[in-house]
This record gives C-alpha cells, sequence and structure tokens, in this order.
C-alpha cells in the first residue's frame, strides 16, 4: 500500500477516534455528534447548535507536525471556519477544536493564538509577521523562476483572506483549542470508567463501540445520508456492551466454572444464612432447594470475592459498597411489604410474607454492580451470595420477626 493510501485511511480514522471521544463527553442524551458534515467532526445540542467544530489532521510521517505556520491545513481550516461564521452554520459561542496527532510545538502559531486569546492585535500583529515572511520568500522565488512559488501564493491568499474578516477570525481565536498527541484509545477506555476491567476486556468494549461507529458510518454514506450519532444511542450500545454475557461472564466467573467442594458444603448447614431460611416453613423439598442453592451461592461469592479482588480487576472496598447497596435495597423492599406491627400478623401471614421477601430478593430483584454491571443467570451468585452474607452476620432477615426467631434459634 502506497504512503498517500496509508495517510488517507489513517486520517479517516483518527476522525472515528476523535468522534467516539467527543460522543463520552457529550452531557445531553438529545446531543449528538456529526462527520464530515458541516466539518471533520462537529458536537451538536438537540436543536442543531453547533457547540464544537473540529478539524482533525492525522499524520503518518515519523517526523514533522500538522497545522503549521504557513501550512494549507491551517489556513485553509480557518477559511472554511470564517465562511460557516458568515454563513450563520457557526456562531460566537461555537467552540473551534484542531486536533491532530502530532505535537504541535511551543513556538507555533496555533499555540501562540490560544496563550493569547485577551490580545487579539498582538495575534494579528504575529499573523502579519508570517505573512511578511511569505511575501519575501515568494518575492524571491520569482527572481529565480516566474512559475514557481504557487504553493506560497495560495497560502498568502488564504492568510489575506483571514486578515480580511477580523471579526470572524476574532471569534475564531477566542474559541480555539488545541487537543495535539494524545493517547486517544486510553483517553476513551478512561472517559468510558472501564479501566477497572482486565485489558483484554477493555479491548473489547473499546473495539465494539468502535466497530458500531464504523458500522453507522458506512450505512448512512451508502445511503446518500448525513452521519449523525446521538448520545442516547451511544449510551445504549455502550451498556449493551457492559451488560453482555461476555462481558460480564470476564469479570465474574460463571457459576459452572467455579467448584464447591462437599465438605465445605456441609459445613455451611449449620450457618445463619441456612437458618434464616430454615425458619421458613415450606415443603421438604422446598426447603431442600432453598437450602442448596444458597450454600452454592454464598460459597461461590466467598470463592469469586477472594479471587477478583486478587486478580485487581474489583477491590474490596467496591464488594463493600455493593454490600451496602444490597442492605439499602432489603431495607426498602422489607419496610414497605412489612407495614403493621408484628403483632398484627398471624404466624402463617408472616411466614407467607417471609417467603415472598425471600423470593423476591433472591429471585426477581434487578440491581447492578458499581451503578453499570447486570448480572445474568450465570453470575447471580454475586448478588444473592451478597444478601447471604448480610444474612448470615445478620443484618437482614426474611421472616417478618427475623430477629427474634435467630436469636432464639441460637440460645
Amino acid at each position: 500500500m502506497e504512503d498517500s493510501a496509508k495517510g488517507s485511511i489513517s486520517g479517516y480514522l483518527y476522525q472515528f477516534d476523535r468522534a467516539f471521544l467527543l460522543l463520552c463527553d457529550i452531557t445531553d442524551e438529545n446531543g449528538y455528534i456529526s462527520i464530515e458534515k458541516v466539518d471533520d467532526v462537529a458536537v451538536h445540542s438537540e436543536n442543531g447548535t453547533i457547540i464544537i467544530a473540529e478539524q482533525d489532521k492525522n499524520s503518518i510521517a515519523e517526523t514533522g507536525s500538522t497545522f503549521q505556520d504557513t501550512s494549507k491545513d491551517l489556513w485553509r481550516t480557518i477559511e472554511i471556519w470564517i465562511n460557516k461564521i458568515k454563513s450563520s452554520i457557526f456562531n460566537s459561542k461555537t467552540k473551534f477544536y484542531c486536533s491532530t496527532n502530532k505535537k504541535i510545538p511551543k513556538s507555533s502559531l496555533l499555540r501562540f493564538m490560544c496563550e493569547n486569546k485577551s490580545s487579539i492585535e498582538i495575534i494579528f500583529n504575529k499573523i502579519n509577521e508570517i505573512k511578511k515572511k511569505q511575501e519575501e520568500k515568494l518575492i524571491e522565488f520569482k527572481k529565480k523562476d516566474q512559475k514557481k512559488g504557487a504553493h506560497i501564493s495560495k497560502i498568502l491568499s488564504l492568510i489575506n483572506y483571514a486578515l480580511e474578516n477580523k471579526n470572524e477570525l476574532n471569534i475564531i481565536i477566542k474559541n480555539l483549542e488545541i487537543y495535539d498527541k494524545t493517547d486517544l484509545k486510553k483517553e476513551i477506555i478512561s472517559k468510558l470508567r472501564i479501566s477497572t476491567y482486565d485489558e483484554d476486556t477493555q479491548n473489547r468494549i473499546y473495539s465494539n463501540i468502535y466497530g458500531w461507529i464504523l458500522s453507522i458510518c458506512k450505512h448512512k454514506w451508502n445511503n446518500s445520508s448525513d452521519v449523525e450519532i446521538t448520545k442516547k444511542d451511544f449510551d445504549l450500545q455502550y451498556n449493551r456492551n457492559l451488560t453482555s454475557p461476555s462481558i460480564i461472564n470476564a469479570i465474574f466467573r460463571a457459576k459452572k466454572e467455579i467448584n464447591i467442594d462437599n465438605i465445605k458444603f456441609e459445613t455451611k448447614k449449620d450457618e445463619i444464612f441456612v437458618k434464616q431460611i430454615n425458619v421458613l416453613k415450606t415443603n421438604k423439598k422446598t426447603k431442600e432447594f432453598f437450602v442448596r442453592n444458597a450454600i452454592e451461592d454464598f460459597l461461590r461469592y466467598e470463592i469469586e470475592h477472594t479471587y477478583i479482588i486478587n486478580k485487581g480487576n474489583i477491590i474490596k472496598e467496591d464488594f463493600i459498597d455493593f454490600i451496602n447497596v444490597c442492605k439499602n435495597k432489603w431495607e426498602t423492599y422489607f419496610y414497605s411489604t412489612i407495614i403493621k406491627d408484628i403483632e398484627e400478623y398471624s404466624d402463617e401471614e408472616m411466614n407467607e410474607l417471609g417467603i415472598k421477601v425471600y423470593n423476591y430478593i433472591i429471585n426477581d430483584l434487578n440491581i447492578q454492580f458499581q451503578n453499570d454491571i447486570n448480572f445474568n443467570t450465570d453470575n447471580i451468585y454475586i448478588k444473592n451470595g451478597s444478601f447471604l452474607k448480610l444474612s448470615n452476620i445478620p443484618e437482614i432477615g426474611w421472616h417478618p420477626n427475623w430477629e427474634n426467631l435467630i436469636m432464639k434459634n441460637n440460645e
């Protein structure tokens, strides 16, 4: 593949990376980004107002930089922005981003603009100095050959255009920002809040969403449509990735991967969490089913809790936070279900309520770990084990009169 083709492809891919990053930053769910519509990438408000207009320049050259003082990239970008301010596509509040994978030198005009926004005249003087040097350079070229200097002439024409439109140039300078030589993938992963996942899982989530962005662009361009991706759709895709079984199982192992030792199983039969279940009156087979599943979930939770912390994906404090969330969920349901004084319930009513509370918490309650990780049937033992752990302390219970009954059984 020729360098020109590589450069073009890498340039387009860089735009998709920038679009990905800007989608992460949008806070309004009705906001959206566009690609190759009003600029390389742009951020729009719900009503279509352009919040950010971005020009992206990517270079595969090992040396050099982009947006150089006398480069066509810089002055053509400014020309485009001026024209779109004039046509009211952009306004005085639009932010103008120059983004590149190369480091923009400290001595560059672009950086000088960003650092001297309150001194517009100084910036204009700097531009005039550059213009003067280019004019002198053009004269030297013309002395040697009248046909030479076409590129310089074009740049001078663009510089003059910028200086002739000082009001628009002033708006650009005041709202100008630079993004250069950043590790976009690392920054995106940080903004996705998936840095606690192992590297393979991070890459899988990143690649899945990146591929989704590419697919949308391809589909829309093939159908002659503008590429617009809403924050709402982006968040939906993000959540689909986090809640997919492959991603969740990459964090918490499936229950079939965690073997239960028979001896340990037997030792748990006298634990408080089992006594809490035994307080509930059910038929023999139901009781055996409840107890067996509870002990297995309890043991798997203990094993996985230690395994995950040692692995480093999730820290001990994360599990403590989740335990506290579980307790709050139990309190909300328990006290909204047990609304009368204990003395007002018959033994049969209390038993039915206890079974209802247990079944809801263990089988029906949907809860997330760290606010973005849902559970499925393969790893629900983490959720259930957390509640069973609380009932073993005991800080929670199932039967309306659980505290008195458990204390009585322990005497």
